[in-house]
């Protein structure tokens, strides 16, 4: 409904750059809960406050990523969970949109990384789980490209000095 040229109750607004919003409006902007369809392809169900993605929902990127997270001012803020289009899969601290404090890292390839996370990457301490059980646990940097720490063998009592250097594990003893 559109009193006095300020869109107002619930119904379906295009806006001049081809998003399309559907939900509750008040003051002209998007209130409550409802579903945002980008031009780009991309679209988010969930709550939303001010004209903006504000409270919980879920993120569809057309490459088929999805978010489900808290949103503030547009963007996934705090715990939630990051699906990729490739299986893999991310639970823990997002920061503006991007995985960066501590979470757990879900290969689909059955390798694990729990630690803590930076511009959307291993960075910091952490520990990297192989398919096969056996673990590395020690300070990443760049991502699982650089790191120093202990190789843990799958019996969990056999310790190594290692490192990783441009993605290899290499044993230091």
């Amino acid at each position: 409904e559109v009193k006095a040229g300020v869109v107002a109750g619930r119904g379906i607004y295009v806006t001049r750059s081809g998003d399309s919003i559907e939900g509750s409006f008040a003051a002209g902007l998007a209130n409550g809960i409802g579903n945002y369809r980008f031009a780009s392809g991309d679209r988010y169900e969930g709550e939303m406050a001010g004209g903006r993605l504000q409270g919980k929902g879920r993120y569809y990127a057309k490459n088929g990523d999805r978010i489900e997270a808290q949103f503030v001012d547009g963007r996934a803020q705090g715990k939630g969970a990051y699906h990729f289009s490739n299986g893999d899969r991310y639970e823990g601290d997002l920061k503006d949109g991007a995985l960066s404090g501590t979470g757990v890292y879900f290969y689909s390839s059955g390798q694990k990384y729990e630690g803590e996370m930076r511009d959307g990457r291993p960075q910091g301490k952490g520990t990297f789980w192989f398919a096969d059980g056996s673990r590395f646990e020690g300070v990443f940097e760049n991502g699982l490209a650089k790191a120093k720490g202990v190789m843990v063998k799958i019996d969990g009592t056999t310790r190594i000095e290692a490192e990783i250097v441009d993605g290899a594990v290499r044993l230091l003893n």
